[in-house]
């Protein structure tokens, strides 16, 4: 490596005669060091020896890549690593070009947009009788999103997902945009989080859930000390999750729109988009922070062109009405200054992708009058609707750039301006293109420029900025191709049928705020019988079985029967993760699949290789108090303390509950808190007493996801076990049992997550009669006297792992093991930390809405509203007051 004079350009790049270093390299970053620090157990993995010379940070990540080396050969023969060195949009649509022809070779992608050499992936691993994968079941971003835009990051990499319920596409994001993360979610999709996410048929798991088995807490909770230190200079880290919405693409169940209100819908994006061409927004809000965001471009009428292209394929709607109001709300807005500028660029992007074209464009071109016929082109047979020209700069006109350093000038932001000589008769025009393609190098011609036979070839000048040729510059029109990738890699469904109902999903837009309000679900009755029946006045009834399903029990629906026509219309509003009153239980949903479990939002964990924490040392755990109180949100933390400062206050939330029961057990085995434990009961003195023990064998450091683990085994109690375990079961309240006692709705929720903790860290096979696949049901059961697992897993414990307890082995071969972690709030929804705790809440709210945080004024200029019942919270808007009233009807006092 010494004699090394080529760098990975993985980890800098050369300009010039300066070196840049990407932001993030540190030899130490991508190290988890927490056990250097920590109080571990002798013999535990990770064990720094004591008498190292290294300092104990580097022997720490010595050690780790170490492990890890060894990991990986382990399993090295199964890999096969392919690297791409260019444009990561590119890569992506020229996959996607591939799963929709076949081959790559008119996909018209450059590698990047600095020269024009074709994207062409290795032959010989990507004919299709080599069979290298095009669609993937997890696709990692990193932190593209900073540097190439959300909406365009996902248009690209979504549609390379495969159609499984495992398929998984991970966003994280480093730069600090904005104050927060919640106000950065408010913001990342350019428009209506939870309505684009619909309408991209796309699922943000974290977000949905308002869960995360990752803490992310303490690195926010610096942020929020040293906010304005750091707003303009420091980072913010989130990382996200996203599903596709439906594992069968010919039952993907596309969603109905009102044309008028989707394009409605799209144009809000479309401002927000370009919100950088809003002049009056710009200047009203002037300062570092906006001028930084200002100045990271992502977006073009190109990019947008991709989105509405993603968006066909996943709506159910007239397009051709939906793209003519669209183009008719875009020319009426007054708010972008330079959105006419754009709107030839705009035009043409919707035609090369086949979304929308205007008679301008459509074929053929007459050409009977004198002037046509004498310029250059009146002697071609054809000439195309979009015509690419590509403009040679002379290499002594770009001194206004080249004389800047690059460590000053960045990126330069180029455009191409085509306007109206001085000489036109009729109005100026001035028209822009920001799609463009650059190259340097020097033209050659061939042909006539009077016919078809006329060629233009580029001889590239691979040296680029450092060479001596002229720069070409060309609109970028390399996206055609990409038109049928979209609709030809997912079938467009509109209907779910079966042999007797066919099933169809409407979205209903509140046009005042641009977002989707409600779902309105139909069901078409097919079955002679059940229309017999529904004629004959037999009663509907509907149960939501989960967030997403609900059955054919009148709660929140509006209920339509059709009787005469045969259908059964239900709508319901669209949830608010911030509203754990409607699905608390839904924070770690998990699914059977032949397969095995599948989890949509907890990693899996090695148990037996991670850090043992030493509890026998309990100063230096002084830090695990601080840490679980924290998987809390702000809003919790306040609930919680609230119910404990005062007997009338009781806490509703199952949430809450249990997290403040985790917060137990963590401190209980630690003995942080009171009286030493290792055997916990989940107890609920109203449904029969214990239903499951808790054995904990260790508390170990979970390095990925920053946080802590009890490594337990759990023993739910249910009818048939009773008799086999009695004398053992009579020996464990003299075990130093420490009784959670729990609620109903607590207990609940506990024994939903516990089929989701056994599975994160299982090294067994589930059976092919397992119970999970046989019922289709997770958990199994939440009556009494039933267990909410199934039995494959009972008895798989490593050897001696839990001692000292008498009459163990027999109750051991009922036990599993479980991953026991802290559940930590989603910072999209919810802040994790806002100042003091016990006067956030109702500080927060002087600032601005306490839905929102929206801050200056309400709903079409008015000023915040005041609640009229405690007049200490302000709104900006009806609908914001009518959502945060299901979370803090508990606090509001007259």
């Amino acid at each position: 490596m010494s004699q090394s004079n080529i760098p990975n350009p993985m980890f800098l790049v050369s300009m010039e005669d300066a070196v840049t270093l990407h932001y993030g390299t540190d030899p130490l970053l991508g190290f988890h060091l927490a056990f250097a620090y920590a109080s571990l157990t002798p013999g535990s993995p990770f064990e720094l020896p004591e008498d190292s010379p290294l300092p104990i940070a580097v022997a720490a990540a010595r050690l780790e890549f170490r492990t890890w080396c060894t990991s990986f050969r382990k399993c090295q023969h199964n890999l096969t690593v392919r690297f791409f060195a260019g444009d990561a949009i590119a890569f992506c649509h020229t996959l996607q070009h591939m799963n929709a022809k076949g081959d790559q070779s008119k996909s018209n992608w450059y590698r990047d947009q600095y020269h024009l050499e074709p994207l062409v992936l290795d032959s010989d691993d990507y004919i299709p009788e080599r069979g290298a994968p095009k669609n993937f079941n997890v696709i990692d971003t990193s932190n593209l999103l900073d540097h190439l835009g959300p909406i365009n990051l996902l248009v690209a990499a979504a549609p390379l997902l495969e159609n499984t319920i495992i398929a998984t596409l991970y966003t994280e994001a480093l730069v600090r945009k904005q104050e927060d993360l919640k106000a950065l979610g408010d913001c990342i999709l350019c428009g209506h989080f939870r309505s684009i996410s619909i309408i991209l048929g796309l699922i943000p798991i974290e977000y949905w859930t308002n869960s995360t088995a990752t803490s992310s807490v303490e690195e926010h909770l610096f942020d929020s000390i040293m906010l304005k230190e750091v707003m303009n200079s420091g980072q913010m880290h989130s990382r996200l999750t996203w599903k596709r919405r439906g594992e069968d693409p010919s039952n993907s169940k596309n969603i109905r729109f009102d044309e008028a209100e989707l394009a409605y819908v799209l144009c809000q994006v479309y401002l927000r988009m370009f919100q950088n061409e809003d002049m009056r927004r710009t200047f009203s809000q002037i300062d570092l922070h906006t001028m930084r965001n200002q100045s990271l471009l992502h977006y073009h009428r190109g990019s947008l062109a991709a989105f509405l292209c993603f968006v066909k394929s996943r709506v159910v709607a007239d397009w051709r009405k939906v793209m003519k109001r669209f183009i008719q709300l875009v020319e009426n807005d007054t708010t972008l200054l330079m959105g006419g500028n754009y709107i030839q660029e705009l035009c043409l992007q919707l035609h090369l992708h086949d979304l929308y074209t205007l008679p301008a464009f459509e074929l053929p071109f007459g050409r009977s009058t004198r002037s046509q016929a004498s310029n250059s082109l009146g002697s071609w047979t054809t000439i195309p609707a979009p015509i690419c020209i590509t403009l040679q700069v002379p290499r002594a006109r770009l001194g206004q750039v080249t004389a800047i350093p690059w460590t000053t000038l960045g990126t330069p932001i180029l455009h191409s301006v085509l306007q109206s000589s001085s000489h036109f008769a009729g109005p100026p025009w001035h028209d822009l293109f920001s799609a463009v393609q650059l190259a340097f190098g020097k033209i050659s011609v061939s042909g006539s420029k009077r016919d078809d036979s006329f060629r233009v070839t580029v001889i590239e000048d691979m040296h680029g900025w450092k060479g001596q040729s002229p720069l070409l510059f060309r609109p970028n029109l390399s996206g055609h191709a990409s038109v049928d990738n979209f609709a030809d890699s997912r079938q467009k469904t509109s209907q779910a049928r079966n042999h007797e109902v066919a099933s169809t999903v409407r979205a209903n837009v509140d046009l005042e705020t641009g977002q989707i309000k409600s779902l309105t679900g139909r069901l078409d009755i097919i079955s002679g019988s059940i229309k017999s029946s529904l004629t004959e006045g037999a009663t509907a009834e509907i149960e939501q079985i989960s967030p997403d399903t609900i059955g054919v029990a009148i709660g929140n629906t509006k209920l339509e029967i059709a009787r005469k026509l045969s259908y059964v219309e239900v709508e319901v509003p669209i949830a608010d993760p911030r509203d754990g009153d409607g699905f608390p239980h839904f924070m770690y949903p998990m699914f059977p699949s032949k397969d095995g479990p599948v989890i949509w939002n907890m990693p899996h964990l090695a148990l037996d290789s991670l850090p043992i924490l030493n509890t026998s040392k309990k100063k230096q755990l002084e830090w695990l108090t601080a840490h679980t109180l924290l998987m809390m949100s702000s809003w919790e933390r306040h609930l919680r303390e609230r119910s404990m400062a005062s007997s009338t206050v009781t806490k509703k939330d199952a949430r809450v509950n249990l997290k403040d029961s985790l917060f137990s057990m963590f401190l209980h085995f630690s003995g942080e808190q009171g009286q030493k434990a290792r055997v916990f009961g989940i107890n609920d003195p109203d449904q029969g007493g214990i239903h499951i023990l808790v054995f904990v064998s260790r508390l170990k450091l979970d390095l990925a996801n920053h946080t802590v683990v009890l490594d337990a085994a759990v023993l739910p109690l249910h009818t048939p076990l009773m008799p086999k375990l009695e004398p053992f079961l009579g020996k464990v309240p003299q075990m130093g049992l420490c009784n959670i006692i729990v609620n109903n709705e607590e207990l609940k929720l506990w024994k939903q997550i516990l089929p989701t903790w056994v599975e994160r860290c299982r090294n067994w096979q589930h059976r092919p009669s397992c119970q999970y696949l046989t019922t289709s049901k997770i958990p199994l059961s939440f009556e009494y006297g039933e267990t909410p697992l199934c039995s494959c897993g009972e008895g798989s414990l490593p050897p001696k792992y839990i001692l000292d307890i008498p009459k163990w082995d027999p109750a051991a071969k009922c036990t599993v093991r479980a991953a026991i972690s802290p559940s930590f709030s989603v910072p999209f929804v919810e802040q994790s930390f806002e100042g003091n705790d016990e006067t956030a809440h109702a500080t927060s709210t002087k600032a601005g809405c306490k839905s929102c945080g929206k801050t200056g004024s309400g709903d079409r200029g008015k000023g915040l509203l005041q609640c009229s019942r405690c007049q200490a919270v302000r709104y900006c808007s009806v609908e914001c007051q009518r959502q945060d009233w299901k979370r803090r009807k508990v606090e509001c006092t007259k």
